[in-house]
């Protein structure tokens, strides 16, 4: 329903309320002397604000009685009092409680200044809307108007006072008084024809704006407008614009007459908008003449209790009239008009609300209110049903009330006889009185509203997800929470309506939810926590700016000296308070009645609220080093096993780090160096090394951003702050040297390089920002890393990049030789060679970076364009520094035998071509290319056409097509990116060297000094000047916001597709039942008089492709067929209705061929995997749709080793469905097992062989034996469980050579059938050493081989 999707979600602000702070309440009465065009009924209308004037003899008196009423009635209104004046005794009329007055408020402070125009004169008016629009300033004021006894409105509008005699009727230009009250205003039309009046104000308001913005311009007044002028003559210029800021409220139409029904009161516009409920009550009873329970009209407004105690009768019965009017703006209105008129002033949403009454009440007697902003009729709205039972209820019940007080009145009276005669001297006068017994108390009976609205509102959230519309009863809900009885359940059911998405919890800020909710975190009620922090959490997902009115909530205490920032309030620690470990907070924050998963959930929602509030805010960090809460995210990520805590502690310790917000540098140092902090003496980059490593892919991310941030990357949401501060930046503290900093830095290197071929692209991403980070440190580093790396290659000419893990630098070569490989220089600084020593041992350092700048080439040719696209571009401005310096370069033999190729970091025994790069760095100088594009790579080809190098030595890829690329990062993609090129770089041209001989050792030493320099500067915040990399480095993160996203997606209700009836559970089910009956079918087919009887040779459909196929793969249970062929291209057919379904690249290299392809949850919605001579896996989904196709995952499976064999295979691949693990083999001497659920390669197993993999095979139904083919004919059974070696039976050359085909059936457990180039077909079991049977079904060779999975049927 709340789809995110169907619009954008508008920002969230607080609220900014605003107040009537003034008004001038006109009564034009003139009582006794009726206006000549009006022509009254007997009986009619007297009561002007529930006083008679009839009952005085002195009108005046009773001018002055009405005026000070009304006065009374309007203070009470902008004191937040609801719709009606405060209400005291049990048994005071409607008049009496009118007159009650608020004595601690009148005309002072949030009370405002109110001030009486008694039968005034034009002069008086206009003294008094000067004075208030001079005090008020630009707040609102509010002209009353009541012109019950001056003639009507004119038909131009123009309203009547009196002259000084009251002699005549004095019309009263609108415009003038427009001018006069200036603007914000509000103003009540209480009069016949009040729609003429509304009209004109609405006209003249839209002229003056325009005119105004005229005088702006110009600077003179029009002399029609000119502004009203002070006391010392000076103009009073208004700024604020008339009409945007106008509220109109009338009586009645234009051609329409107040009404005069004598049991009602004169004034009952004025009565709806500000004693609603008495007016209501009234109502009813007229209405309604089979429901007054003996009761007459008076008598209806006896209800006991004050309308500002909700726990008393008459305030239960206001309670709910807010809550239905507010709840009919809500449905009915816009949500700028509700927010405008119910939400920004208090004054003015219980005029509205009044309002909406006076729609229904009036309508009856032939009038229609209207207003400005124009509403529309509410009259027929079907809460007000509900209202009328609500007030039905209530009076049914008072007669008992009535009679209560009658008893007691008598009981009274009875004693207060019987204590006179008592009194008397002589007993003998002395009368025996009977007293009265004292009546019983009154249990009066709560209405069941709300209760039943809850109810209505539950319904409605059982059917979400086929409503198109929000629940009406929403408003209720905040009304609801203010009582105690009921404030539970509504909070429960406000959570179910978060749970439905961003729509949702924008629609509940809407209804004005926030205040309530930031109320309640005052609440120490425990039943309360858990959902409170469940609904803020939903918040803060959503709209995080919310976070700066949370911290804002409290006033805040700071030092005597005023340099300790200040100390958060209670908002904050109800968070803190349940996320911190008992071991840490000293007491036990969780619910022990309801589990463990509970409290950890509840906790990881704690943790994702603090790191909104730390997020890029200096006095949140501040905050969470003061109340533990860095402890706090330690301690859970050494103990606890919930994945979702896990991850927010990972992120908020990121958070934390991050001192692009001012701070986060001590708090690094305290986290790096724990081992003070923490018992378990472990510090959080020993942490986060161990993180790098987790089954989870979103855990290693995380800890891979909390590295970034540590780097100096930036945790802000804001795309302009990129820069933090890096921890080899920080200010020195106590204990620690810069050497430690840099140490620590150094682990995280060493801990992060080895996610480089992680299978998630959000692994590999982060890693990228993280490098980032280290290439704004060390970029000088990285450039002498690379200088060297391309020397290296230019001397090994002849073979590729790291064949045999050559290298010939003497100073990151081993004592015995001078050569390590990559994998042995991961291994070193991975088990401790490296970090284990100081950051000033030079050969560490620079083997360190050395490997840093191979994971850049790698991950600069990734299959994830965001991934691939970013790293180049990190690789560029490594290039660019090498040539900013002027290292000479040597040039190559001969660009034509040079491709980019495809390299891997995985794969070290045999060596690991690494780098895609060579050293021409020309063209991306002139033309402004990608540095890595143009840079040439040697892969070296042989007469056959066979690629040296196997199946990883290929060009740099730029597969698949763009538009099919998955990105990470969508809007800030880094193919629009240049790199700025120096002048310097600027005056290279081709591959020329400097006509002076360079000291390669002193350029590579000022490198590294510039390096140190720069971290000197950031550190002392010093500017950069001329950095070009300024807008371009660290990168930017968006793990926060991908992060977030689980807090969005609905937790509490099961999705709309696990639920019975819905489109996709039905679809699943049709599929379930239609591949039952396929299998069921098939089995009944098993007889040989069945195979016999079938026309095996009859061709169904044929098809032509415009080049050969090389795969070809079947559907087990959809009539579709996947074929592709040598120029990467896949096909899907659907050979019943004999037709191209669909086709597409799977790559657009070369080297993209499809050497494997298979179906992943093959009976459900299948996904295609495919499996390509580059070593690359990619996953795609609606493979057969031509507009919605997309590349689920792509990442590199293929160890980059070539076996010595002239023959290769490519990429095959077993999938493995019930265990969800992929293995993978080709021409490698490994096969690799992949986890799809972890994203992680779980296992490598050596083949024993030097030839490559040619077939492979596993059990399906458990999933741990693997049986490969040869190229040489040897066929190996693999053990997945054995911990050492995992061969465990060998078939040496049974074929004699390829194997063309292996094949396990589903469902058996030792059946093999294999199939061998030559023409023989071998049939084993495994528990033998030689085949069970053996046959040459072809005598010319064999080229392929199927075997049914539910059938013994073979085809070749």
């Amino acid at each position: 329903v709340f789809n995110p999707s169907d619009e954008p979600l508008a920002p969230w602000k607080a609220i900014t309320r605003s107040r009537t702070v003034a008004g001038c309440l006109n009564l034009c009465l003139r009582l006794g002397y009726d206006p000549p065009d009006l022509l009254k009924i007997q009986p009619c209308a007297t009561k002007e604000c529930w006083i008679d004037p009839n009952n005085f003899q002195n009108k005046d008196k009773a001018l002055v009685q009405i005026g000070e009423c009304l006065q009374r009635q309007y203070e009470n209104l902008s004191l937040g009092t609801a719709a009606s004046s405060a209400a005291s005794a049990n048994q005071s009329s409607a008049a009496e409680r009118s007159s009650e007055v608020t004595t601690n408020s009148q005309g002072r402070g949030s009370g405002g200044r109110w001030k009486l125009g008694l039968d005034p004169p034009m002069e008086i008016v206009q003294k008094i809307c000067l004075h208030l629009r001079r005090s008020a300033k630009t707040e609102r004021v509010l002209f009353h108007y009541n012109g019950h006894g001056v003639p009507k409105p004119t038909t131009n509008g123009d309203i009547w006072f009196f002259n000084q005699s009251y002699t005549q009727y004095i019309p009263t230009n609108i415009s003038d008084l427009l001018t006069l009250c200036g603007s914000p205003m509000v103003y009540v039309w209480d009069c016949s024809c009040a729609g003429s009046v509304v009209a004109k104000v609405e006209e003249q308001a839209r002229k003056k704006d325009i005119e105004q913005e005229i005088a702006l311009r110009t600077g003179e007044y029009p002399s029609s407008t000119s502004p009203p002028r002070n006391e010392d003559g000076v103009p009073l210029r208004n700024t604020v614009p008339f009409y945007p800021h106008l509220l109109q409220l009338g009586a009645c139409g234009v051609d329409e007459v107040l009404p005069q029904h004598a049991e009602l009161p004169a004034d009952i516009f004025t009565s709806c908008l500000t004693s609603p409920i008495d007016i209501a009550l009234r109502y009813f009873w007229l209405m309604n003449p089979s429901q007054r329970y003996g009761l007459t009209i008076d008598e209806v407004n006896l209800i006991e209790g004050k309308l500002n105690d909700r726990r008393t009768p008459l305030g239960e019965l206001n309670w709910i009239f807010n809550a239905v009017t507010d709840t009919i703006a809500w449905n009915c209105l816009s949500n700028e008009i509700f927010q405008r008129l119910f939400r920004y002033d208090m004054m003015i949403a219980s005029l509205f609300r009044g309002f909406l009454l006076a729609q229904r009440v009036m309508k009856s007697y032939d009038c229609h209110p209207i207003s400005t902003p124009k509403l529309p009729d509410t009259s027929e709205h079907p809460l007000w049903k509900s209202w009328d039972l609500a007030v039905d209820a209530a009076l049914a019940q008072v007669p008992a009330m009535i009679e209560r007080e009658q008893k007691m009145k008598e009981h009274l009276a009875s004693k207060a006889l019987a204590d006179a005669e008592a009194m008397k001297s002589r007993p003998s006068d002395r009368k025996v009185v009977q007293i009265s017994p004292i009546p019983a108390q009154f249990n009066y009976k709560a209405s069941d509203f709300f209760s039943v609205e809850l109810t209505a509102f539950e319904v409605w959230l059982e059917h979400a997800t086929i409503s198109k519309a929000f629940p009406p009863q929403l408003p209720l809900v905040l009304q609801v929470l203010l009582s105690q009885n009921h404030r539970l359940r509504a909070l429960v059911l406000l959570c179910k309506f978060l749970d439905l998405g961003p729509r949702a919890v924008e629609v509940a800020l809407g209804i004005g939810i926030f205040p309530y909710v930031l109320k309640l975190l005052q609440s120490p009620a425990p039943d309360l926590k858990r959902v409170m922090i469940y609904i803020w959490a939903r918040i803060l997902a959503v709209f995080q700016d919310c976070r700066d009115s949370l911290m804002n909530s409290h006033a805040t205490t700071a030092s005597a000296t005023g340099n300790v920032p200040p100390q958060p309030a209670l908002p904050l620690t109800y968070f803190v308070s349940a996320f911190l470990p008992r071991s840490i907070s000293g007491h036990n924050n969780g619910s022990s009645r309801q589990g463990e998963t509970i409290d950890t959930e509840n906790r990881a929602m704690c943790a994702f609220i603090l790191s909104v509030i730390a997020r890029g805010s200096h006095r949140g960090q501040i905050f969470s080093t003061r109340g533990h809460v860095l402890e706090g995210y330690l301690e859970h990520m050494m103990t606890s096993r919930d994945l979702i805590l896990r991850q927010w502690c990972t992120i908020g310790l990121g958070v934390l780090w991050d001192g692009s917000a001012g701070g986060g540098q001590e708090i690094k140092v305290r986290a790096c160096f724990a081992e003070a902090l923490l018992p378990r003496g472990k510090s959080a980059v020993d942490i986060l090394a161990h993180y790098v490593l987790d089954d989870t892919p979103e855990i290693r991310a995380a800890a891979l951003f909390a590295f970034s941030t540590l780097a100096g990357c930036s945790a802000s949401k804001d795309h302009r702050n990129r820069r933090g501060r890096s921890i080899t930046c920080s200010q020195p503290v106590p204990g620690f040297s810069a050497d430690d900093y840099e140490q620590a830095l150094f682990t995280a290197i060493t801990a992060a390089c080895v996610t480089v071929e992680d299978a998630s692209p959000l692994v590999r991403k982060e890693l990228v920002i993280f490098l980032s980070a280290i290439t704004d440190e060390y970029r000088g580093h990285l450039a002498v890393a690379a200088h060297e790396l391309l020397e290296e290659e230019m001397k090994n000419e002849t073979a590729p990049l790291f064949d045999d893990g050559l290298s010939t630098s003497d100073n990151l070569g081993s004592a015995q030789n001078g050569m390590f490989t990559l994998k042995e220089r991961l291994a070193m600084i991975t088990e401790g060679s490296i970090s284990d020593s100081r950051p000033t041992d030079t050969v560490a350092r620079r083997m360190l970076f050395r490997v840093v700048y191979e994971c850049l080439l790698v991950l600069s040719i990734d299959p994830i364009a965001d991934v691939s696209e970013s790293a180049s571009l990190l690789v560029d401005i490594v290039h660019r520094t090498v040539m900013g310096y002027g290292l000479p370069l040597p040039s190559p033999p001969d660009e034509t035998d040079y491709r980019p190729r495809r390299t891997s970091l995985s794969e070290f025994n045999h060596g690991s071509p690494i780098s895609p790069v060579q050293n021409s760095f020309v063209s991306w100088v002139d033309d402004g290319n990608s540095a890595t594009e143009a840079l040439p790579q040697r892969i070296m080809r042989k007469p056959n056409g066979h690629v040296k190098g196997g199946a990883n030595g290929v060009k740099r890829s730029s597969s698949p097509s763009r538009e099919e690329r998955p990105t990470l990062n969508r809007n800030h993609s880094m193919s629009a990116k240049r790199v700025p090129v120096s002048p310097a770089q600027q005056r290279r041209n081709g591959h020329a060297l400097p006509s002076q001989p360079v000291d390669l050792d002193q350029v590579k030493q000022r490198l590294w000094n510039d390096d140190f320099v720069r971290q000197r500067k950031r550190r002392n915040d010093q500017p950069e000047v001329n950095d070009p990399y300024a807008d371009l480095l660290p990168l930017k993160s968006e793990l926060f916001e991908i992060s977030s996203q689980y807090f969005r997606d609905p937790q509490l209700k099961a999705p709309e597709s696990d639920e019975d009836g819905s489109l996709v559970n039905t679809e699943r089910e049709w599929r379930k039942r239609r591949n039952e009956s396929l299998v069921t079918n098939t089995q009944a087919h098993h007889s040989k008089q069945y195979m016999d009887s079938s026309h095996w040779d009859e061709q169904v459909v044929s098809w032509s492709t415009p080049s050969r196929l090389h795969q070809i793969l079947f559907h087990q249970f959809e009539p579709k067929i996947v074929s592709s062929d040598a120029r990467a291209n896949i096909y899907i057919h659907d050979w019943k209705k004999r037709r191209l379904v669909a086709e597409f690249k799977n790559s657009d290299d070369e080297l993209g061929k499809v050497t494997a392809m298979s179906f992943v949850n093959e009976q459900d919605v299948a996904l295609l995997m495919t499996g390509s001579v580059d070593g690359v896996v990619r996953l795609w989904r609606n493979y057969d749709d031509k507009e919605d196709r997309n590349l689920v995952t792509a990442f590199l499976g293929l160890p980059a080793q070539t076996p010595t064999s002239t023959m290769t295979s490519g990429m095959v691949l077993e999938w493995q469905q019930k265990k969800g693990h992929l293995v993978i083999g080709g021409n490698s001497g490994r096969l690799r097992i992949w986890d799809a659920m972890r994203e992680l390669a779980v296992r490598e197993i050596d083949t024993s062989s030097d030839s490559c993999v040619t077939c492979l095979t596993s059990d399906q139904s458990i999933g741990e034996i693997v049986v490969a083919g040869f190229g040489d004919g040897a066929i190996r059974v693999y053990d997945k469980r054995e911990p050492e070696d995992n061969l465990v039976l060998e078939y040496l050359y049974p074929h004699k050579n390829w194997i063309a085909s292996l094949h396990m059936q589903k469902g058996g457990t030792r059946e093999l059938a294999s199939a061998g180039l030559l023409g023989e077909v071998c049939l084993w079991d495994l528990r033998f050493s030689k085949p069970v049977s053996a046959f040459f079904p072809h005598t010319d060779g064999l080229t392929a081989m199927a075997v049914h999975d539910h059938s013994p049927v073979l085809a070749t």
